[in-house]
């Protein structure tokens, strides 16, 4: 498990949008919960994705509010899981 985040996140900071590194291993690790591959490269395609609609900020924002067990706002909830959604609908 740990040498599939350690490749991802080479991965995703040479591809990625915005993100910092230490967001974007957060959020593969919390995705990829079993850590089999095809659940980590649709992990990199969703936070790639969701990193191109939305800033760092936001999902900041977006996280902590999920992790309280709070709901952001419509709007952002909205990007956040149509951004993902591409990624699940096209089976990548």
């Amino acid at each position: 498990m740990k040498k599939i985040l350690f490749f991802t996140l080479i991965y995703t900071s040479l591809f990625s949008e915005r993100y910092e590194i230490f967001l974007e291993y957060q959020f593969i690790q919390g995705c990829a919960e079993n850590g089999n591959e095809k659940n980590v490269q649709q992990c990199i395609c969703m936070l790639s994705e969701i990193e191109k609609v939305t800033s760092q900020a936001e999902m900041i924002e977006f996280s902590i509010k999920a992790a309280s067990g709070q709901i952001a706002s419509d709007q952002l909830n909205t990007k956040i899981m149509e951004a993902a959604m591409k990624c699940t609908s096209t089976n990548k």
